[in-house]
């Protein structure tokens, strides 16, 4: 059953990261001493046992610094908040709620919480650090994804989501930005999905928390249309996200847009997205009727659970590198910042259906070449014994 528009609109007031930084900032600012103001643009050097190395970005939550553990000798990432929003208590419940989430869940695919704490106002989180780069900042270099690449991110994210879910989370901002490519093998150019940011997670029918009432959280142009109503959530809503995701990958485009946040959340709640197809005939017809079947506005109408995603993805997947004779190590991922290129990761059962196999018979005629080759020098080493011995 489709809601009203004018049942949705009015229920919509977007409040996303930004949105909470840039409020706090305002309201917060004028009250801090200049010192914890500039502590943003010093170089700190420790958080707790970490020797602060470099930093690696700015944002407008915080900061992420390259670190070393001065007690383990192995590098971190520490990420910080900003101090302006850490007086701010949504944002500081936020932040120290991802290291309670992340730290409870033990996965490759889940980004490893060290420690947290906090220095001079500023609440920090030690992680693992990692090679690579965010999808996002691939999408942004324009590279042209295959279809068997496509796929197969999209199963593995599928997969770090279901892994998410079995402990009961929502992680409610699956975007590009959160989505990390770990090389973890440069030579061969090796990649693994990290889901990144666990900052806006929930439980499943968690009651109460960070979010006000009315309030919808996440990034406009991946939210569900559930989310975006301020309603109770549970895994269907990620995977909608990851519905586009892949539609972004596929076309290049977003399923829904507006010329501004609450046109684009109108559009969430009222228009149809085309099918992908429409702007590429070539995209798969199984794969655009998968995409399309997360992107339904009902969570009942959508793919189940991600593990069943994945499942699907995987199908797929196997069809399209089929067809086209691809392969998981074909299409070179673009190298940004180094020269390391990035791969989809080579799959063992791809690799191994790609040797040269002998069957039955041509064993059996190549056991009986090499016995009759065998006994031919037999011969010829007999003969010649007789001669010299004469």
């Amino acid at each position: 059953m489709n809601t009203p528009a004018e049942n949705l609109i009015p229920q919509l007031t977007p409040i996303t990261h930004d949105t909470v930084g840039r409020t706090a900032t305002a309201e917060l600012t004028s009250t801090l001493p200049q010192h914890v103001l500039h502590l943003d643009y010093l170089f700190p050097e420790k958080f707790g046992q970490y020797r602060v190395l470099k930093l690696i970005c700015n944002g407008g939550m915080g900061s992420v610094y390259l670190a070393e553990d001065s007690m383990l000798k192995r590098k971190v990432a520490i990420k910080t908040l900003k101090p302006e929003l850490a007086m701010h208590t949504v944002s500081k419940e936020r932040f120290l709620r991802e290291a309670i989430i992340v730290s409870g869940i033990k996965h490759e695919q889940i980004v490893t919480i060290y420690g947290v704490g906090e220095d001079h106002g500023v609440p920090w989180l030690a992680m693992e650090y990692l090679e690579g780069h965010s999808l996002e900042e691939i999408i942004q270099r324009k590279h042209k994804f295959t279809w068997v690449q496509i796929m197969r991110l999209g199963r593995e994210i599928a997969r770090a989501l279901a892994v998410a879910h079995s402990h009961g989370l929502v992680h409610r901002d699956i975007k590009p930005a959160n989505i990390w490519l770990e090389t973890i093998d440069k030579k061969t150019g090796k990649t693994r999905i990290k889901l990144l940011d666990f900052g806006l997670a929930r439980y499943c029918h968690q009651e109460g928390g960070p979010t006000q009432a009315g309030m919808v959280v996440g990034t406009p142009h991946y939210v569900s249309p559930e989310q975006a109503r301020g309603r109770e959530l549970d895994s269907r809503s990620d995977l909608f996200s990851l519905g586009v995701v892949l539609y972004r990958l596929s076309t290049r485009v977003f399923p829904f847009d507006g010329a501004d946040t609450l046109a684009l959340l109108t559009s969430l709640a009222v228009d149809p997205p085309k099918s992908m197809r429409e702007h590429n005939p070539e995209i798969p017809q199984g794969f655009d009727q998968l995409v399309m079947k997360l992107l339904e506005k009902q969570p009942e109408d959508r793919i189940p659970t991600a593990r069943q995603a994945a499942e699907q993805l995987q199908v797929l997947y196997h069809a399209e590198m089929e067809r086209t004779g691809e392969t998981s190590q074909s299409g070179k991922m673009p190298a940004l910042k180094s020269n390391v290129p990035f791969l989809v990761e080579p799959e063992p059962a791809a690799i191994e259906t790609s040797r040269p196999q002998l069957s039955s018979r041509s064993l059996i005629l190549l056991l009986l070449a090499f016995s009759l080759g065998a006994g031919a020098v037999g011969v010829m080493l007999t003969y010649l014994f007789q001669w010299y011995a004469r």
